[in-house]
C-alpha cells in the first residue's frame, strides 16, 4: 500500500518564467499574470504537490482520456497511430492544417526490419492490426502556448471534423452543468486557435457513474476568437511585465481571499502597487 500511494503523490518544482516561457493550454485559465511576473522578477521556484486523491483523480481521467480515444471513438478519431507490433507512427508531418491528421489505419502495411534466426537482416511489411493514440504536442511561440488536443472527430456523414476536449467532473458539479465550465471553454478555445479548427467538442464524464442517469455531456461550440483575444492579451502582460519589470494589475481584492492565501508571493503583490 506505501507503494500505491507514493506512486501517486507527485511533487512538481516550477520554474521561475521568463519571456520566452512556453505556458500549457490547461494552465492557461488558472494563471494570475501578476504572480507570474513576480515570480519571473525574483526568481522565485514554485512547489506544485498532488497529494494521493488528486494523484487517484487525474488517473481516473487517463483511464478515460485511453478508453474514449482507443476504443470509442477509435473509428472515428485522427491523430497519430502507433502500431503496437512495429511500434511504427502514423502521421502527417506537414503540419495540423485542414485533413493533416490521420484516421486509425486498419492495417499497418509499414515496412518494418527485423533479423531471422540465422542473424540474415530481412525487411517486410507489417500486417499489424492493433494501434495506440498518441497525443501530440502542439507549441506556438508566438502565442507562448502549447498543448495537446484529445484528437480530432471526422464525422463519416458529412466529412465535419471537431476537436475534441473531454473532461470529468465530479457528480455535484456535473448534475449543475449547463455548459462547458468557463476554464474548459479557455483551454478548448486554445487547442481551436492552435489547430485551426472551426468547431470544438468539450464532452465532460462524471466520475461517480452510479449517481446519475446521463454519464456524458456533449457541448459543441465555436471557436471564440473574442475570447483567444483575451488570453493572448493575458500572456502578452506576463511576457511585457518580465521584459520591463512592470507588474500587470492585481486580481485579488484582498490579501484574504483563498487565492492569495496560497500564492507564495502574496506578500510581495500587497505589497507593491495595484
Amino acid at each position: 500500500m506505501r507503494f500505491l500511494r507514493d506512486r501517486m503523490v507527485r511533487k512538481d518544482v516550477i520554474a521561475p518564467p521568463t519571456v520566452d516561457t512556453i505556458f500549457r493550454a490547461s494552465s492557461i485559465p488558472y494563471l494570475c499574470p501578476r504572480e507570474e511576473v513576480i515570480c519571473g522578477l525574483e526568481g522565485t521556484e514554485r512547489l506544485r504537490e498532488v497529494e494521493e486523491d488528486l494523484g487517484l483523480t487525474f488517473g481516473v481521467g487517463k483511464a478515460v482520456h485511453w478508453w474514449l480515444q482507443n476504443e470509442v471513438f477509435a473509428p472515428m478519431l485522427c491523430g497519430r497511430w502507433k502500431c503496437l507490433d512495429c511500434a511504427a507512427v502514423h502521421e502527417n508531418a506537414e503540419g495540423y492544417g485542414s485533413g493533416s491528421w490521420v484516421p486509425r489505419p486498419a492495417v499497418c502495411g509499414l515496412p518494418r526490419a527485423f533479423v531471422e534466426l540465422d542473424g540474415t537482416a530481412r525487411i517486410s511489411v507489417c500486417q499489424g492490426q492493433e494501434f495506440l493514440f498518441l497525443e501530440t504536442q502542439i507549441v506556438d511561440r508566438d502565442l507562448g502556448i502549447s498543448g495537446h488536443p484529445d484528437g480530432e472527430l471526422v464525422y463519416q456523414e458529412n466529412g465535419a471534423r471537431v476537436v475534441l476536449e473531454v473532461k470529468t467532473m465530479n457528480v455535484f458539479k456535473f448534475e449543475k452543468a449547463r455548459g462547458p465550465e468557463p476554464e474548459h471553454r479557455e483551454q478548448a478555445t486554445i487547442y481551436g486557435k492552435l489547430t485551426s479548427r472551426p468547431w470544438i467538442l468539450v464532452l465532460v464524464m462524471v466520475k461517480h457513474l452510479e449517481k446519475v442517469t446521463t454519464t456524458f455531456r456533449p457541448w459543441l461550440f465555436r471557436y471564440d476568437e473574442r475570447l483567444m483575444g483575451e488570453i493572448r492579451r493575458r500572456v502578452e502582460s506576463i511576457r511585457e511585465g518580465l521584459a520591463t519589470a512592470t507588474l500587470p494589475r492585481r486580481i485579488c481584492y484582498t490579501s484574504t481571499c483563498e487565492r492569495a492565501r496560497k500564492c507564495p508571493v502574496a506578500k510581495t503583490c500587497f505589497e507593491r502597487a495595484a
